[in-house]
């Protein structure tokens, strides 16, 4: 899960679920792809939080990290 400083407090942004992807390579680079995408386009203040998460628990209410990116590819995200 990832949390990005909005315009007074941190709000969950997008979450990158590793049950979503074939290895933990793969995992892996998704999870630096956003991180350096982040800092090197937006330059958006962020924090990554990591928790286990049992393969039978629902999917997360949030964003994926592709389609957070096209949310603010696209102007749509404020914060």
């Amino acid at each position: 899960m990832t949390v990005l400083r909005g315009d007074d407090d941190w709000v969950v942004a997008f979450v990158i679920d590793g049950r979503k992807y074939p290895t933990p390579e793969d995992f892996t680079r998704v999870k630096r792809e956003a991180f350096r995408a982040i800092n090197r386009r937006w330059r958006l203040v962020m924090e990554f939080e990591t928790s286990a998460v049992d393969a039978d628990e629902p999917d997360f209410p949030y964003p994926s990290w592709e389609e957070f990116e096209a949310m603010l590819e696209r102007g749509e995200w404020s914060g």
